[in-house]
């Protein structure tokens, strides 16, 4: 926790670790360049630590001294410097070392340029070609998935922005998902079957009542005629070719 001056000085700190204080000047810093452009009073960003060299978020609020005996509004008010809270990212990066996709899947974290945030510790990766990260940026916004070649494999990436600046990465190997598409092959293969067993059985059933049956019928009528016995019936119920 930090109070830092207009000028960027930084006029108090506490921390409750012990964490160096590399600099007290933050004039320069470009997150403090943000904090003084912004048009609200509350400032929240992502930033790379100086005193750990570590990424971490700061939430800053600007604080303002209204001065009750001044008559003009613009001299009442006055900037007397920022509140600034810097929080560890702990949860994220216990996210990305321990959350799994699956088997071997896994998620991986990044700023808006590409650089690697938080990833697990068995897929250290640093940064992200521009171009790669461009294509996985235009798939996050769209939600929808990639199918590419990651670091030496096959693997599906899919992408959410969760914070400007802050993006979320699943990575999902292609081999693992190949055990389940054949299973679903052979799934869907036994349906198929099924499926044409039972359409096989019902057309069977179709064209015995349609035209097996009155087929026989007219044979067995067509025989006793030729015994000569001409004072058999037939009974006609349909008026098809059959019953003509």
């Amino acid at each position: 926790i930090r109070v830092l001056l207009p000028d960027g000085y930084e006029d108090a700190r506490y921390s409750p670790e012990d964490l160096p204080n590399i600099s007290e000047e933050e004039r320069t810093s470009l997150y403090f360049q943000e904090m003084r452009k912004m048009k609200g009073t509350l400032y929240t960003g992502i930033f790379q630590n100086p005193d750990n060299q570590e990424t971490a978020f700061l939430v800053a609020k600007k604080l303002i001294w209204r001065d009750t005996t001044v008559e003009g509004i613009s001299d009442r008010i006055r900037l007397r410097g920022y509140l600034a809270i810097t929080i560890r990212p702990t949860y994220i990066r216990h996210l990305a070392n321990n959350l799994r996709i699956g088997e071997t899947g896994w998620i991986f974290f990044t700023d808006h340029q590409g650089h690697i945030l938080f990833c697990p510790e068995k897929h250290p990766v640093h940064i992200l070609e521009p171009k790669r990260f461009e294509h996985l940026e235009q798939h996050a916004f769209n939600r929808t998935m990639l199918k590419t070649q990651f670091m030496g494999e096959n693997v599906f990436i899919r992408g959410m922005a969760l914070y400007p600046g802050l993006f979320m990465f699943g990575v999902m190997p292609e081999k693992e998902l190949i055990p389940g598409i054949r299973q679903m092959k052979e799934i869907l293969s036994g349906v198929i079957l099924l499926g044409l067993f039972l359409a096989a059985v019902l057309l069977f059933m179709v064209l015995n009542a349609l035209v097996i049956r009155p087929i026989q019928g007219l044979s067995q009528i067509a025989r006793k005629i030729g015994e000569g016995n001409l004072d058999i019936r037939a009974n006609i119920v349909t008026r098809d070719e059959i019953g003509a």
